[in-house]
């Protein structure tokens, strides 16, 4: 994601951040960036059926995948964020050798649950456009582009909650 969510002692030699306060202030911007995206999502998706070929209904079919993608992204950001221990051995390496490849960062299996918020956002985007623009809608048929984003970004957000 955007932010860095190390935890640990602050000093001129170590970097980071100034601590549990710091870490705060990192989720709650990552909070904040992931939820304004997924607002902009809405609203593009709000206009793609105002303005273009959405109906009712898939207008919301598609804010129950944007919902369930924004929470997967959440869900994904906590698979991804290094544990009280893992981040105590990062700052030793003499623990980080000795921790289990399981049990160090991240914690899911390798970085997997970051394809979902690195790619429904595009998908959603690229269905709004798709919407919107005759030329394309003109070359490529409504129900494969429709039900292939909706395909392609449900297994993404449902793939998050299976690790």
């Amino acid at each position: 994601m955007l932010v860095n969510f190390y935890v640990g002692n602050s000093g001129i030699d170590r970097g980071g951040d100034s601590g549990l306060l710091g870490a705060t202030l990192n989720v709650l911007l990552a909070f904040a960036i992931v939820v304004f995206l997924w607002l902009l999502l809405l609203l593009l998706q709000c206009i793609a059926c105002f303005h273009g070929t959405l109906s009712g209904s898939e207008l919301a079919f598609s804010i129950c995948l944007l919902v369930l993608s924004a929470v997967a992204a959440f869900h994904a950001q906590s698979l991804l964020t290094p544990s009280a221990e893992a981040t105590l051995a990062m700052n030793t390496p003499a623990l980080w050798h000795s921790l289990p490849a399981a049990r160090r960062w991240p914690q899911a299996p390798w970085a997997w649950p970051l394809l979902e918020p690195a790619l429904a956002p595009p998908l959603f985007v690229s269905l709004s456009f798709w919407a919107l623009s005759r030329n394309l809608r003109a070359r490529l048929p409504f129900q494969l582009v429709k039900w292939g984003v909706w395909i392609v970004a449900g297994t993404l957000s449902l793939f998050v909650f299976v690790l």
